[in-house]
């Protein structure tokens, strides 16, 4: 995981847990790692995906053309928040993202 940089030397801090058992404990346990590190405070844990993407394209439309910002809005608005923007970003599973890219592939 990801814990953003170190604030003195400015390196990268990481943390690794390894967990055996089944996929929904581990989800747990992924779940009670995020709120212990504290993760939660940007609303990942908690927000939903339609609030985690507008984060996500505030934060990258400084580096983004005029163009591409208007496409990555278009998506947005048209295909992925209408199927996804109200569901708690924890409760998105893999499943859930094979089944849209099996409709996102019909004609």
């Amino acid at each position: 995981m990801y814990l953003g940089r170190d604030e003195v030397s400015g390196r990268k801090r990481c943390l690794t847990r390894t967990f055996r058992g089944p996929k929904r404990r581990a989800e747990d346990a992924l779940n009670r790692l995020l709120l212990e590190t504290g993760d939660s405070s940007h609303g990942v844990v908690d927000g939903t995906l339609g609030d985690l993407a507008e984060q996500w394209l505030e934060q990258a439309s400084a580096t983004l053309s005029p163009s591409t910002r208007s496409e990555y809005r278009r998506l947005l608005d048209r295909t992925i928040l209408p199927r996804f923007g109200s569901t708690k970003v924890r409760s998105i599973r893999a499943s859930d993202l094979d089944l849209f890219y099996q409709d996102l592939q019909k004609p």
